[in-house]
């Protein structure tokens, strides 16, 4: 289960209790000129041929079942998970070649992956069902084991740590929850007493401040810094992601029908905010698809055109790039679905879909499928 359904999960036990117990940077916004048709892609002014070297080889699947693409490895590295006849694996598909590296295969259920590009390694959890006692592997681009060791979880999140390794938060099924810092030596507890935080390249921790004891659909979000000192990043915030070198923060606004996104860098200062529309889903709001180009510092990030419920919305959703360097928001291209994001590590593609099925070429603006889901005659 990943993150963000964890932390619906949570939100939701709160709503729970609720029924039982009774600007530094502003908005800049560029929007299509006249020349500019809807929904058409700025990229995509002229007719480009991709070169031979960035002709990407298509994804077949036809015994096994694609689970999910994880994200790059490198700029022609894709991991991935599948599932066939009760076997969960985890390999690496050339783009260009087509060449594929087996690097897990285990009769369990992998609920978690995550890549850390620099070391160049995967660390994942398998368990052989939920809430049951599983195990936490760190393997490297070519499936060797570095690390291995039983754990018990009944869901569990991994993320890239600032501080190398991986940030790793594991919760019971009361939903009581610890923190570690996983390494190639091990894991380390860590003491941070709230279930979601981030910590960002300057060691800094931003949370959000959730009192269990109290039920609310929103918080603040904190911001804690590595020598001391606190300040609050949002009022009435619901969710908090890592861009490397920034926190994002989702909030709503009082008596307004649309959310408020701010970035902050490792200071916890403001760099650039703005409101987007945004969609209930259960007791909270759906956190949009993003993906973060670190080298050139823009965000790609999905928004429907207007606010509404995610299970009865039936308008359309536009793909923006956020500029942090120049602090400016540009719409791209109108996309169907609110779906996955996962940005190459050269920022030249985006592979976008709800399994992340097609490829967005960012340099030309083309789109194509990427991934097919074959039956076997």
């Amino acid at each position: 289960m990943n993150k963000e359904k964890i932390r619906i999960g949570w939100v939701a036990l709160l709503s729970f209790v609720l029924l039982i117990t009774g600007c530094s940077g502003t908005e800049k916004v560029i929007e299509p000129t006249d020349q500019q048709g809807e929904g058409e892609s700025p990229l995509a002014e002229e007719e480009e041929v991709l070169g031979e070297k960035d002709k990407w080889l298509p994804m077949r699947f036809v015994e096994s079942v694609l689970e999910e693409i994880v994200g790059f490895l490198d700029e022609k590295t894709i991991v991935y998970t599948t599932e066939e006849d009760g076997v969960s694996s985890v390999l690496t598909y050339n783009v260009f070649s087509g060449d594929v590296t087996l690097l897990y295969k285990k009769e369990s259920i992998i609920s978690e992956v995550a890549i850390e590009p620099v070391s160049r390694q995967v660390a994942l959890f398998t368990s052989p069902g939920r809430g049951e006692e599983g195990e936490i592997t760190i393997v490297n681009s070519v499936g060797n084991t570095i690390y291995s060791e039983a754990f018990s979880a009944s869901e569990i999140t991994l993320e890239p740590s600032s501080l190398a390794g991986w940030e790793v938060t594991a919760f019971q099924p009361d939903w009581s929850y610890e923190h570690f810092l996983l390494t190639n030596d091990g894991l380390d507890a860590v003491d941070i007493d709230v279930p979601f935080y981030v910590r960002v390249n300057s060691g800094a921790i931003a949370y959000l401040d959730w009192d269990p004891t109290k039920s609310s659909l929103t918080t603040k979000a904190k911001w804690n810094g590595v020598s001391g000192g606190e300040r609050v990043l949002s009022s009435q915030a619901y969710a908090i992601e890592d861009m490397g070198e920034y926190v994002v923060v989702f909030a709503t606004q009082e008596g307004k029908n649309k959310g408020m996104v701010s970035f902050f860098d490792g200071m916890g200062n403001e760099v650039f905010s703005y409101q987007a529309p945004y969609l209930s889903q259960y007791s909270t709001w759906q956190v949009p698809f993003f993906s973060y180009d670190e080298v050139k510092n823009v965000l790609y990030i999905i928004h429907p055109e207007e606010s509404g419920n995610v299970d009865t919305y039936d308008g359309l959703f536009q793909m923006y790039e956020v500029n942090l360097s120049v602090k400016e928001k540009r719409p791209l291209f109108e996309v169907p679905e609110q779906a996955n994001l996962e940005m190459s590590t050269d920022g030249r593609h985006l592979l976008y879909g709800v399994l992340t099925s097609e490829v967005i070429h960012l340099e030309t603006g083309k789109r194509e499928q990427f991934v097919f889901q074959e039956t076997e005659q």
